[in-house]
């Protein structure tokens, strides 16, 4: 059955990183306004649970559901063979990376499936799958789709179940049959019970190889041992079921011969089922007996960065189960996971080389664990004898990037040197190589180029493994583009211990204000978009948008059909009939997007247009309706006001925070009104914001956010930081420069004059990105 992602499991996993205390992307709102130059919000909780969904035209055209459309369930796949992966996702996860996992019903054991390089996004809904030849075993298997990075708090969905076989020849029937048992045939514990089958002559020289196939989780149990001299010829043997039998229910007994790899030929027999004796107790499976680890067997010293050896001994019920292994820390319990390959590897190794990473965190006594996944209570294991690991001495300090410096501005093309320095005595961390990166700061939004980030931004590798030799040549790609270009930091990592530093803030591929500035002098920014950027983008919108020379003919054609469907809808809220002119106009903004709203998703735009409908009660038409969507869709406040519209935020505000809003004085309260009256979108979304806000919209209200308007009002709360509790932020400014009077006087500035130097930008934008509001230079100079 296919997993959805329900409103409410939305929410349960928000509210669980909240309690977790994760730290979440805090979003930065652009203003118009220079008294309110950008926010940092913290969303508010007030009451209980409900969902995060999003978009403002939510009940009006409905969101794709985020399921795996293929494979439906009960397939049946094979190693080596192609198939394929489809699902489909709102729209508003389509920016978000994707992972995609083959998940083993029976342990929850989870198989990477190969995405190409991982940084896919999930709006392609389709990948094509070859199963590897080597896939590791057969079973019944769930397809996984989600978001990245995967926890128990983004986004998945499980296709229904079925299965994959590992790579086998199955030999015609006339070369091996299993004869008995009988199909419908019912064995118990303790009963001895005969297994024969018939073969060619070509086989009788094979080994035996002699299993019981559970059916329901493709579980296999050894009859034979490994070690066994018997070949198929006697074609008879007989087996005492244990009593310890790990698992009950229908079988399948499998007659083999023993070859190194898995295209050994075979035979099944009909179904049967072996169940639980019905006299006595009923048999309960040891949880630690006959699991035992052998090494280290105790008293051992091991130390950071050396390779020790763990070994165990497994009874056979339990040789093709999946392994875990961990080092328990005595004193407090807590467990640290080994490494162990990709998790793949089954008890029946009962060896495995481990080496201790340099950046092991603690020194003290443990015990190694040897598990069956997925770890738990009920799951076998056993621990060795208490051990003491030792982590390397802590005598590495922080790395420090002393190039490129606060203001280099590195052309495209260009060459230039990374420089690095830290201390360590100790070898092994010297010995470490380091992998050097490249991206946009967190205040990247602040910033003319890019206008705004995508949702996720992955850094650019630099180099993936190089020498810790303290510099690195490296030549600017002249085909870098944005995210990569404007404002930048280089990161500098040792691999194995993860010990890191930064650079200072510099820029790439921006050319310098005027041929007399010097190149060591960062360049002036604003917030993200600036007019010019504004007007380029509305005179786009209102001119009609073409699609994107990538999209096909039938995706066009579908999108404008989708839009069409959403205008129609807009425009029977308005109380005007619109031309067919500018209906057409929306229609094409909503399917094809512009520069600064491409990211956002058909979905999404559709809403920016119906918080412009909502607000000022018509579809925009004019160059100052299109310049208003735009800055609405970025997270910037509208030139055009509604009164209306403003004072049923400011009762909004009121029912929700219990308090009157003092705009005035709390950039926070002011954010709040704007965003509920206007819509305005964030430029990062983030979903457990989302969680926590509508969580305290169906507190308050009473149902969950539908309506255009009601999720203006939850966007509100995920996003401008307003709480019960009054945040004063603003001092008085006269002039609304952003520089309130009492620093107009610090710095020297004209408290009745927004730009003192009078250069294009306000005095409060240059105090805040460090230059002199009154004239050329930084604010130190």
């Amino acid at each position: 059955m296919l997993r959805r992602i329900s409103f409410y499991s939305l929410v349960a996993l928000g509210i669980f990183l909240l309690a977790q205390n994760y730290a979440y992307a805090a979003t930065v709102y652009q203003w118009d306004n220079p008294s309110y130059p950008y926010l940092y919000p913290t969303p508010t909780v007030l009451g209980e649970t409900t969902v995060a969904e999003a978009d403002a035209l939510a009940t009006e055209a409905p969101e794709p559901a985020f399921a795996v459309t293929a494979p439906q369930g009960g397939e049946v796949w094979r190693a080596g063979e192609t198939y394929a992966i489809t699902w489909t996702n709102p729209t508003y996860l389509n920016n978000y990376l994707r992972y995609l996992k083959a998940v083993h019903v029976a342990t929850g054991a989870t198989i990477n499936i190969n995405d190409g390089d991982n940084l896919n996004l999930l709006e392609g809904g389709k990948i094509s799958w070859t199963v590897p030849s080597d896939w590791p075993l057969s079973g019944k298997f769930k397809i996984r789709v989600g978001v990245q990075p995967e926890s128990d708090a983004t986004p998945y969905t499980d296709s229904g179940i079925i299965n994959i076989e590992a790579k086998v020849t199955t030999p015609p029937s006339t070369l091996l049959a299993v004869t008995a048992p009988q199909i419908g045939s019912v064995w118990q514990p303790g009963e001895t019970h005969g297994i024969t089958w018939t073969n060619s002559t070509s086989l009788n020289t094979g080994k035996q190889k002699i299993q019981a196939v559970h059916v329901s989780t493709g579980t296999i149990l050894n009859i034979t041992d490994s070690n066994t001299t018997k070949t198929l010829a006697d074609g008879v043997m007989s087996w005492t079921i244990p009593t310890d039998l790990p698992v009950f229910g229908d079988f399948k007994i499998r007659v083999g011969t023993q070859l190194a790899d898995n295209t050994a030929p075979y035979a099944d027999s009909g179904v049967i089922k072996i169940e639980k004796s019905t006299t006595g107790s009923d048999i309960t499976p040891p949880v630690k007996a006959a699991l035992i680890v052998t090494a280290p067997k105790g008293g051992e010293v091991w130390k950071a960065g050396e390779t020790h050896t763990i070994t165990w001994s497994t009874p056979w019920f339990l040789l093709n189960y999946l392994r875990y292994l961990s080092a328990v820390e005595v004193s407090s319990g807590s467990t640290l996971n080994i490494n162990d390959g990709n998790n793949l590897k089954l008890l029946e190794d009962g060896t495995m080389n481990w080496t201790i990473p340099a950046d092991w965190p603690l020194s003290g006594q443990f015990k190694i664990r040897v598990g069956v996944q997925p770890a738990g209570y009920n799951t076998p294991y056993d621990d060795s004898e208490i051990i003491t690991i030792e982590a390397l001495p802590s005598t590495a300090s922080p790395i420090t990037v002393t190039s490129p410096k606060v203001g280099d501005n590195w052309l495209l093309g260009s060459k230039h040197v990374i420089n690095w320095q830290w201390i360590t005595e100790n070898p092994i961390l010297e010995a470490d190589p380091v992998k050097i990166t490249l991206g946009p700061p967190a205040s990247a939004c602040l910033d003319s180029i890019p206008p705004c980030l995508p949702l996720v931004v992955q850094s650019y590798t630099i180099a993936e493994s190089a020498l810790d030799t303290g510099t690195y040549s490296w030549t600017v790609p002249a085909e870098l583009s944005a995210p990569y270009l404007g404002t930048q930091v280089i990161t500098v990592t040792k691999i194995k211990t993860n010990i890191s530093g930064k650079s200072s803030q510099f820029t790439i591929g921006v050319k310098t204000e005027s041929t007399t500035t010097s190149v060591s002098e960062p360049i002036k920014t604003t917030t993200a978009l600036d007019l010019a950027e504004i007007t380029a983008d509305a005179t786009a919108a209102s001119s009609g948008v073409s699609a994107p020379a990538s999209m096909s003919t039938s995706a066009q054609a579908s999108a404008l059909d989708t839009a069409k469907t959403l205008v129609k809808k807009l425009d029977a809220k308005t109380a005007t009939v619109e031309s067919t002119e500018i209906k057409m106009t929306v229609e094409e903004f909503i399917a094809y997007g512009t520069s600064t709203t491409y990211k956002l998703g058909a979905g999404e735009r559709a809403g920016v247009v119906a918080s412009f409908v909502e607000a000022f009660d018509k579809l925009p038409s004019t160059s100052a309706d299109w310049q208003d969507v735009i800055k609405i869709a970025n997270g910037r406040w509208p030139t055009l006001r509604s009164t209306t519209q403003e004072t049923a935020a400011a009762v909004s505000f009121k029912e929700i925070y219990k308090r009157e809003p003092q705009r005035d004085i709390s950039k926070y309260d002011d954010a709040a009104l704007v965003v509920m009256a206007y819509g305005l979108r964030p430029a990062t979304r983030s979903l457990v914001n989302e969680a926590a806000a509508i969580k305290s919209f169906t507190y308050e209200f009473g149902h969950a956010p539908s309506s255009t308007q009601e999720w203006d009002i939850a966007r509100a709360i995920a996003y401008s930081g307003a709480s019960r509790e009054l945040k004063v932020t603003n001092e008085p400014d006269a002039d609304q420069d952003g520089l309130s009077d009492a620093d107009e006087i610090k710095y020297k500035t004209d408290p009745k004059v927004a730009d003192t130097d009078a250069d294009g930008y306000t005095d409060g934008i240059e105090v805040q990105n460090g230059y002199n509001p009154l004239g050329a230079g930084l604010l130190s100079q």
